[in-house]
């Protein structure tokens, strides 16, 4: 299928710090035009951790998931090409790194995700199958290809359930594996090309506003140009930088009116994901308030997205993306401009409390009973569920210590 972006478009040395910036609150608050700063905020931003957290945690996760939405793109390109089971496969197979990257950057949707309504637009379940069924029915490429190709466009472009991660996933997977190639039809193949091609706009969207000083890739440029977010010739973005806000929190222009503020912006992100795992994406199944609103059914990809969510929340507190697994957070050697660096030095117990519950969170997650879909009746499914109260608490505690 000729692309078609334009239409989707239009349609610790941290002790040192710490210590050096408790002790030379003036010169940073005369330097930085920020009098209004408390101790705190001066060590918090001396630390570097609001810097860390932009370039290696937010900007690091969307720039992974917009390489490869651009490669589950191509992939589905070679798939209309050449309609095999190993094209197939590759696609799935991609799909699920996509999904993977997507998924550690839940504890950071505030900002562009939820502004511009990407998380929604890109990750809304369940998927609307009656109406795909309905759309596909009514679509028929070869006899009316222009105006079926608008509709089926604009219903990517422009819904929420008839779109995004999990309509890619309905068309490509059953009962957790790729489905039989000859299934696929050509006009589902078309409407795969179109969500694949507003996925990878999406994520480019997502990279650019957290962009600070980072450099975006060409390829992502042109799409973002192409949907007029982006001037080549001006080198000018249609998309907020909230990646400079953050790093600029307490400073003229940033929505984040100090350190403090921005670093508790973290903590609050990663309880909102918490909640939202516990009660929505594991509570609604198991509660049996809606059985049928499970996430990642097809693939049967239910209980890595629970895990890799609160794995964003790891990144987040860590300062880094390098751990993939509850097992490493115990070991690993924490980043010195981090949120737990520095919850560690000035509120140690806390922080304690707050890695101890990830690791328990996160070993009960991966203990439930596979997959979800026909399992969330198993009392390891309450069982992490339940697991992810102890983790909230906890977060709350801290973020109660920085506000103190």
């Amino acid at each position: 299928m000729q692309k078609t972006w334009k239409s989707l478009a239009g349609m610790m040395m941290l002790g040192a710090i710490v210590a050096g910036g408790m002790t030379s609150c003036k010169d940073d608050d005369d330097d930085n035009e920020n009098n209004g700063w408390t101790a705190q905020d001066v060590a918090i931003n001396a630390a570097g951790i609001l810097d860390n957290y932009v370039d290696n945690v937010v900007f690091k996760t969307y720039n992974s998931l917009a390489n490869s939405a651009e490669t589950l793109m191509d992939d589905v390109e070679k798939l209309s090409e050449s309609k095999t089971q190993v094209n197939l496969q590759k696609v799935c197979d991609e799909w699920k790194r996509a999904r993977k990257y997507w998924e550690w950057s839940e504890a950071f949707l505030f900002g562009a995700a939820a502004d511009y309504s990407i998380d929604p637009h890109i990750d809304t379940w369940p998927f609307d199958q009656t109406a795909f069924n309905q759309m596909m029915a009514n679509f028929s490429k070869s006899e009316k290809a222009a105006k079926d190709s608008a509709i089926v466009i604009e219903s990517v472009v422009t819904s929420q359930n008839l779109t995004g991660f999990h309509a890619m996933e309905y068309v490509i997977f059953a009962n957790g594996q790729a489905r039989n190639v000859e299934e696929i039809t050509d006009d589902e193949l078309f409407f795969l090309q179109a969500v694949s091609e507003d996925l990878f706009l999406s994520s480019c969207r997502l990279e650019a506003s957290w962009r600070a000083e980072n450099k975006i890739a060409k390829s992502h440029l042109e799409i973002l140009e192409d949907g007029e977010y982006y001037d080549s010739e001006k080198n000018e973005f249609g998309l907020s930088n909230y990646g400079e806000e953050f790093k600029n929190a307490g400073k003229a222009g940033s929505r984040y009116k100090s350190p403090t503020i921005a670093l508790v912006q973290i903590l609050e992100g990663a309880n909102d994901i918490i909640g939202e795992v516990r009660d929505a994406k594991i509570g609604s199944a198991v509660e049996g308030t809606n059985t049928e609103y499970i996430e990642s059914p097809f693939s049967y990809n239910s209980i890595q997205d629970f895990y890799d969510n609160i794995i964003s929340c790891v990144h987040a507190i860590y300062g880094t993306m390098e751990i993939t697994d509850g097992a490493q957070i115990d070991k690993a050697a924490s980043v010195a401009k981090s949120l737990n660096a520095y919850g560690m030095l000035t509120h140690t117990e806390a922080m304690k409390d707050v890695n101890t519950a990830l690791v328990s969170a996160l070993a009960k997650i991966a203990a439930m009973k596979a997959p979800f879909v026909l399992n969330y009746t198993d009392e390891s499914a309450r069982a992490a569920m339940e697991g992810l109260d102890p983790l909230e608490e906890a977060i709350d505690k801290m973020i109660e210590k920085l506000r103190e």
